[in-house]
């Protein structure tokens, strides 16, 4: 029931390890916070959600004032996770994230705007394409998520922000072969 309360089970679990915390669209959300607040080495955020108020556009268009869900916790110590940037420009751990996200939908491009201007260790990804959390290739997950922050960390300064197809950023980063043996593999 409790952010918190999870973080602090998953702080017992994790003692002595290096962790990295993964998640897409609202996982990438959960894996920001519990990055942060964990210490990890980095995070992998794939559509994450940094702003529950930024949220309109998504697939049915609901506002966030549409979402009883959500206005019912506000006040509440729920509320204090509606959006993160405080979180993440504020606590004593500054690991990076990593943040791949779709560069025209209507979902995640309002989510990176809204960190554009703050200073947050946060590395915006942009992959071509309009789905929400639909980014890399399936072939390329195991790669990405065995990657060194050092080598995550050259890879998005070679990108820099220009988006990147997904197709080319497997074969750039992942490997020829594998791309060309996912594709042969689909057929």
């Amino acid at each position: 029931d409790s952010i918190l309360l999870v973080v602090e089970l998953l702080k017992k679990i994790t003692e002595g390890y290096s962790v990295v915390t993964i998640g897409n669209s609202s996982g990438g959300y959960m894996a920001m916070i519990v990055g942060r607040l964990l210490n990890a080495s980095h995070v992998l955020s794939f559509g994450g959600v940094f702003s529950l108020y930024k949220w309109g556009g998504s697939y049915n268009e609901y506002t966030f004032e549409d979402c009883s869900f959500f206005t019912k916790y506000i006040g509440t110590p729920k509320s204090d996770f509606f959006d993160i940037r405080n979180l993440l420009n504020n606590t004593s751990n500054i690991c990076p994230i990593f943040h791949f996200y779709s560069s025209d939908s209507i979902s995640d491009v309002p989510q990176v705007e809204t960190i554009s201007s703050g200073s947050y260790n946060v590395f915006p990804i942009s992959i071509k394409g309009k789905v929400h959390g639909i980014t890399l290739l399936p072939c390329n997950f195991p790669y990405i998520i065995s990657e060194s922050c050092e080598k995550l960390t050259k890879i998005v300064n070679t990108i820099g922000n220009r988006p990147i197809s997904s197709l080319r950023f497997s074969m750039k980063y992942v490997g020829k072969y594998i791309t060309i043996r996912y594709y042969f593999n689909r057929v």
